[in-house]
């Protein structure tokens, strides 16, 4: 069953009940007019059948913020039922071929190629959609009396887009979707081999300077509604990256060393929570995992604070560094 939370008269968050960990909160947004925009309401038919009681006619427009597991798997019911799906570049390549997303996502550096198409199409039930248009975020859309800006927040996804909803009547208050930055409890997420640390920490800066600029109502794909202002809320996020950068560092000996050494130690994923996990779960955790540390590493190269060897895949920390650490 689904809930439909109102942020203003125009705009509804969107949140299932159902228990899996692939879920996403979804946007509803319907005009004066009665026309409807959905944002990521990947839900599976009853629930799409409530939002359609919800909005009363089918809605004109369907847009994805990123193609992930948790946002996407269910698009495909969305393009059966006649709704035109947008979805950001250059992710559009991704939504018509699951089978590039697990490719570029890193899995056959750890085996997991075909295990993951496998967890993709059969388990989570994605879908290639036949028929799409991709926009380029950044754009503006306008229904009605309403106006959606799309913004560029890459990172998390090459493609990841963030979302402002404006009454322009000036009625409403504006409301700011911010997707997937980080604002549930255990923050960004770059764990696959096209996430780009940089770029996460980037958007985070800029979206805050979004966030601070208006009197936004926020919210997102894991967050609850925030109706007062959160100072320094995604500032938070970007602190949280600079726990998990410390706690490789503290792990960090004089020998050399490969960022799957430091998998499963308590970087990013807790401990308790692999440890009772099945098997099969575990490898796919462990290759998420792996890629965390690997864009960590990343940013600790361009830091300064370790170095890379002859061997690719092997590291050692800086002796400039171990001088003064």
């Amino acid at each position: 069953m689904l809930e439909f939370q109102e942020v203003t008269p125009k705009v509804h968050l969107v949140k299932s009940d159902i228990d899996t960990p692939w879920k996403c909160n979804g946007l509803i947004v319907k005009t004066e007019k009665g026309r409807s925009v959905l944002i990521d309401c990947n839900y599976g038919d009853a629930e799409l059948d409530q939002i359609m009681d919800f909005v009363g006619e089918k809605p004109v427009q369907y847009f994805i913020t990123h193609v992930h597991i948790d946002h996407v798997t269910n698009v495909h019911r969305i393009e059966s039922r006649g709704i035109p799906v947008y979805c950001p570049e250059p992710e559009d390549m991704y939504i018509v071929s699951g089978e590039l997303l697990m490719e570029h996502s890193g899995a056959p550096r750890y085996g997991l190629l075909e295990g993951m198409k496998s967890f993709l199409f059969n388990f989570a039930g994605f879908k290639n959609i036949q028929e799409m248009t991709p926009f380029k975020p950044s754009e503006k859309f306008i229904f009605d009396e309403v106006e959606i800006e799309t913004i560029l927040l890459p990172g998390h996804s090459p493609g990841h887009t963030g979302f402002i909803v404006r009454d322009l009547t000036g009625t409403d208050r504006p409301v700011l979707f911010s997707s997937d930055m980080g604002l549930e409890k255990i923050g960004a997420w770059y764990g696959f081999k096209y996430c780009d640390l940089e770029d996460v920490k980037r958007s985070l800066i800029k979206i805050e300077e979004i966030y601070e600029d208006s009197d936004f109502i926020l919210t997102g794909s894991h967050c609850p509604v925030y109706f007062e202002k959160q100072n320094g809320i995604f500032k938070d996020v970007v602190g949280k990256i600079e726990v998990s950068k410390k706690k490789l560092l503290t792990l960090m000996g004089k020998d050399q060393f490969s960022p799957d050494d430091f998998v499963f130690k308590g970087v990013y994923y807790r401990t308790s929570s692999i440890d009772k996990m099945d098997e099969v779960s575990k490898k796919l955790y462990f290759f998420w995992e792996g890629y965390t540390i690997r864009n960590l590493f990343g940013v600790l190269e361009k830091d300064g604070l370790i170095i890379r060897s002859e061997d690719e895949d092997m590291w050692s920390t800086n002796i400039s560094f171990e001088q003064t650490a």
